[in-house]
This record gives C-alpha cells, structure tokens and sequence, in this order.
C-alpha cells in the first residue's frame, strides 16, 4: 500500500512513460486451471500460458481497472485472490475478493469486513485459515486511539470471523503495517515511529507469537513492505530511490543476518512506483502494484492509477539465486 513508504510511492513520481514494455492478459485466453493436490507441473489459477520475462498486467478488467488497485493474496489453492482497490483519489479504499470459476476470474465483490476502515495489504497463512492484513481500526472502543495495526480474519466455511487484533508481541503504540507470513508461521512487517523505521519479524510461539526483532542487515533505511517467500528463503521489500517514485528490491538470509537489499532493476521498476510486493503460493511468481500505464495507458493525473502486475521470479535478470 502507497503508505507505507512515508514518502509515500507516487507522491514525487515523474509523468513519464516508462520505457519498460507491458504485457496484458486477459482473464479468460492465458489462465487455466486443473485440478491437483500440488504445485509440481502443474498450471495454477494465476498462471499465465506464456512466459513472464516481462511485467504482465494480472486479470485486466476484473482485478486490475481505470481504479486504483494494490497488494494482492493469494488462497494456497490459488483460486481466490484477495486484494485493494480504492477510489480516484485514494480517500475510501476497500478491500475484495475475485474467485476463480470455469476458467476466468470472476467479477471481486467487497470483503464482509471492509469497508468502514481502511483494511489493507492482505496475506493469506500458510493453511488458508487466517488472512492477516493491515488496518487503522481503533483496538477497543476509544476510536480516537486507532492507528496502524496487524489483524486478522479467520475462514469458517464460506464465512469469515470478526476481524481480531494481534496482541503486544506485534502491535505497539508504534505503525505496524505491511504483514507476511513463512509457512512455519514467521511474521514480517514493517514498524515506524516518528524517530525510527526499520523490518520486524516475530517467530511462531504457541497461538501467538514472540516478541518482534529488527531484520538485520537490509542496509535500506528506506525498506517497506516486506513480502516474504512461503519457505523463508527470500523477502521483496519496497524502497525508496533519489530521483524515482519506488523501486522493489530483493535480500537472502545470512546466518542470522540478511544480505543488504539488491534493486530488483528495469526488469521490474521505472520510473512509477512499484510497491505492495507479493509471492504466489507456489513461488513462481512475484505480484505487485506499479502506477506505469496500464489499464489507463494515458492519464492526466498526476498519480497514475496503479495496477497489480506479475513476473516470473526467476527471469528477473540480475538475480543470483542461491543453490
């Protein structure tokens, strides 16, 4: 989500066209599905037919439209994606669902849960059973208190829970926002106070979780958003660069450190903003929000609407991928 870069990405962002070529898929010609138990060889509901050595436009005119969209989820069976979309000009921003049906994404209809706060940057757990996200929902009844916390919704049937607050271990009196999760349940999010910002993590511990420590080692003071792999074995941030509106980057861990972030490149970023990084379930492909023209090829705003696009992890160019 566009907030969580303080200097918040677009915000500078130049009207210039981005040299970058795009890709736009339909729905309904390049997605297929087929039924199975896992991820190996098999065509995903988000997959596309073609290879993605380029940014793709996901789902035009269903997910991605003329309206602002960002941050997408998607369920580990892949046929339902959760994500943004707010008006022209930002102010109400919702959050919805498009399932996939007879081999096309449906038309999204708003979350049961969303509408009255800012609900945001959704992440599925690893089993489907909870979908966290971001919200500004006060935590009791003092709705003057609210701020930026993690919460999350519980799947029960076709029907989702009452949204709940994580407790202290992730949520302070500081902005907790932007939240991923590992399959052994590790939690990742960005906090910032007026005098700090910086990536925490906070392991597993029974029904909860421990108390959050730094990511060491990113050397991004800038880094939000972070997105990490379903395994651990990388994280996407969002950043800030002189001169541009948001680029997406790229760390391993390192003993208990992390490699200093690495600009993802023109494979990826342009001169727009490039934010609200996402992975797929089965790792194949990175989902992000970019405010290049798209949907609207041509806009005389001076933020551009931004879409959700995806790319083939491992044809980014430039990327070591560790053994």
């Amino acid at each position: 989500m566009p907030i969580d870069t303080q200097t918040a990405p677009g915000d500078s962002a130049v009207n210039r066209r981005s040299h970058n070529p795009t890709l736009i898929l339909t729905s309904t010609a390049c997605l297929t599905i087929l039924v199975a138990t896992g991820f190996a060889d098999e065509v995903q509901p988000y997959s596309s037919s073609e290879v993605l050595d380029r940014p793709a436009i996901f789902a035009a005119d269903i997910v991605s439209s003329p309206l602002p969209e960002f941050a997408t989820a998607f369920s580990p069976t892949g046929d339902l994606v959760v994500f943004n979309r707010s008006d022209a000009d930002r102010n109400d921003i919702v959050m919805m669902a498009s399932e996939f049906r007879d081999g096309a994404w449906a038309e999204p209809s708003i979350m049961p849960f969303s509408s009255t706060y800012r609900d945001v940057d959704p992440w599925f757990s690893s089993d489907g059973s909870r979908l966290y996200f971001s919200s500004n929902r006060p935590a009791g009844n003092d709705s003057e208190s609210a701020s930026w916390d993690t919460w999350y919704v519980e799947k029960r049937g076709t029907d989702w829970s009452v949204p709940a607050r994580l407790g202290p271990a992730v949520n302070t009196d500081a902005t907790e926002i932007f939240v991923s999760i590992t399959d052994d349940g590790t939690l990742f999010f960005r906090r910032s106070t007026p005098e700090s910002r910086g990536i925490y993590s906070a392991q597993s511990s029974g029904d909860g979780f421990a108390i959050a420590e730094p990511v060491l080692g990113l050397e991004l003071e800038s880094a939000g958003n972070p997105a990490i792999a379903r395994d651990g074995s990388f994280l996407i941030l969002s950043g800030i660069v002189e001169g541009r509106a948001g680029d997406l980057f790229i760390s391993f861990p390192q003993g208990d450190k992390w490699t200093p972030a690495r600009n993802l490149g023109e494979s990826v970023n342009t001169m727009f903003a490039e934010f609200a990084p996402s992975v797929s379930p089965d790792g194949k492909y990175l989902f992000f929000t970019s405010e290049r023209p798209g949907v609207m090829e041509n806009t005389t705003d001076d933020r551009p609407p931004g879409d959700i696009y995806q790319i083939e992890l491992r044809k980014i160019e430039g990327i070591d991928w560790p053994d």
